[in-house]
């Protein structure tokens, strides 16, 4: 009997204990002519099967085809830590720094982002019958790009078309945030800030946080450590903060 994916064959012996008259020589022949061609079973095999040695089984795989197998998924190399926040930084007394979350990874226009390199090609499979199976059509992977990314003619790779903050997205989309806008306060969430662009804080800068940045524009500045090139706004004012500005 001939599976419906034409990759096994099973032969059957319609007698109890298995005996039979029929040579290697004659079930080989059988196969030949039912077409099928190929992963016979080896001629100690198919006799052993034929003289009971293989126990009380009724049926037996005679024959096996080979399955195709598929490409490889390609590789994705990203150039960035895409992950970069971390829980806090240890000082070198051993404590946990809880403000330093480590460094936003930047990037200038031009940079590389993202690399694809396709993997191992897949194998044609084969049925009993010598007919071949094709590799299957795998889904390609394109690189989804926001806002600063650039994917080359190819596909194969992405790069920065502006300066900013790298990011890939829970959605697997890459781009390059010219400004980092925080949705609320600088604080335990954020870490302390450096980022060469401008920075937009939605809340407030707390208390014994840095910020460094080209510009800065914050709802409110406390008792923090300022550092930038340019201006520096705070619609709700400053309070015991220590503002250090290149702005000319």
């Amino acid at each position: 009997m001939v599976a419906k994916d034409k990759l096994t064959a099973a032969a059957f012996l319609m007698v109890d204990p298995p005996v039979t008259t029929a040579s290697v020589n004659d079930i080989k022949i059988m196969l030949h002519n039912l077409g099928i061609l190929h992963g016979i079973a080896a001629d100690d095999q198919i006799a052993s099967f034929l003289t009971g040695e293989k126990g009380d089984v009724k049926d037996w795989t005679i024959a096996s085809g080979n399955k195709p197998i598929p490409d490889a998924p390609p590789e994705i190399e990203y150039f960035f830590n895409t992950d970069p926040l971390k829980i806090g930084t240890l000082t070198e007394d051993g404590l946990m720094d809880w403000k330093n979350r480590g460094q936003l990874p930047q990037v200038k226009e031009g940079a590389l982002l993202a690399k694809k390199t396709p993997g191992p090609k897949g194998k044609e499979g084969m049925d009993i019958f010598g007919k071949k199976i094709p590799i299957p059509k795998a889904s390609e992977y394109r690189f989804k790009c926001g806002k600063g990314a650039r994917r080359s003619e190819d596909g194969m790779m992405v790069h920065a078309s502006l300066s900013g903050m790298p990011k890939l997205s829970p959605a697997g989309e890459l781009a390059v945030l010219p400004t980092l806008h925080i949705q609320g306060d600088i604080g335990l969430e954020t870490g302390h800030v450096e980022f060469d662009g401008h920075v937009e804080v939605d809340g407030t800068i707390n208390k014994d946080y840095r910020v460094k940045a080209g510009s800065l524009r914050a709802a409110e500045i406390q008792e923090a450590s300022i550092d930038v090139d340019g201006d520096v706004s705070a619609a709700n004012g400053i309070f015991g903060a220590t503002i250090r500005c290149n702005a000319t």
